[in-house]
């Protein structure tokens, strides 16, 4: 159901991931590991969510953080 209420799996789970963890950081290949996905469809999603604002991303160490 949610699925076809916001178009994707991977945007769900990421939704789920980031609504259950406000305030913790995660980068791309933890994100992975954590919602079981491809790490393509992950970065499309990662890129679609940020591009309307719902979450931010920062550099730290050389890897891209998502909060």
């Amino acid at each position: 159901m949610y699925e076809a209420l916001f178009g994707s799996k991977t945007r769900v789970k990421l939704l789920s991931l980031f609504l259950t963890n406000t305030g913790r950081s995660f980068y791309v290949r933890e994100i992975t590991r954590t919602i079981n996905e491809q790490i393509n469809s992950v970065r499309r999603e990662l890129l679609n969510l940020k591009s309307i604002g719902l979450i931010r991303s920062n550099e730290k160490k050389g890897k891209i953080f998502y909060e």
